[in-house]
């Protein structure tokens, strides 16, 4: 969250790259996925939508973010839904792209890193994420706190990682992707 993930996505689609967006699928497919909509009004209630069928994301958030069992319930309704959305997607790819790439907010966490050939994180300090988040979405910061509790630190994630763009708003970022491509054309294989 404020990582700068969605910029560095960015910047590859303009460069030409196919990349699929797991957060914006997964809140297009609270609303249009009959199957996960009646999923999640059966686990949260009628609340989870509002008269007009949107979401209620208001609700959602105060109830998964202060309790992790409804967070792990929503976690375990809406990524599967994602999972098959993004092979569908996957599939209708041009099979000449040598690369697509994910944009996901908790990948290790949820394990879909498993499915990836290369992980590439976005890194940024606490204080520059907070700052984003607060801005971007109109968050508290103690909100935005809260949210980032629930992922994993960097400590964790870096390691597990193949590549790392740091997002500290020192180092430019177009640098730092041309550098990625060159790295995934010249060291990893695709078959």
């Amino acid at each position: 969250m404020g990582s700068g993930k969605t910029t560095v996505c960015k910047a590859l689609t303009a460069l030409g790259y196919a990349v699929y967006d797991a957060d914006a699928r997964a809140k297009r497919l609270m609303v249009e996925d009959p199957a996960l909509k009646t999923a999640i009004v059966a686990a949260f209630g009628e609340r989870s939508y509002l008269s007009d069928g949107a979401l209620d994301r208001a609700f959602l958030a105060q109830t998964v973010f202060n309790d992790d069992d409804a967070l792990q319930k929503l976690n375990a309704l809406v990524h599967p839904a994602v999972g098959i959305d993004f092979s569908r997607w996957l599939a209708g790819q041009n099979p000449e792209n040598r690369f697509v790439f994910k944009e996901a907010a908790i990948m290790f966490e949820s394990g879909t890193d498993a499915g990836c050939r290369v992980v590439v994180y976005v890194a940024a300090p606490e204080h520059v994420r907070i700052q984003r988040a607060v801005q971007r979405d109109g968050l508290s910061r103690e909100q935005v706190q809260k949210r980032l509790q629930k992922q994993w630190p960097d400590e964790k994630k870096i390691p597990l990682a193949d590549y790392v763009v740091v997002n500290d708003g020192q180092n430019p970022i177009l640098p730092q992707i041309y550098v990625l491509l060159q790295w995934l054309r010249h060291e990893v294989v695709v078959d």
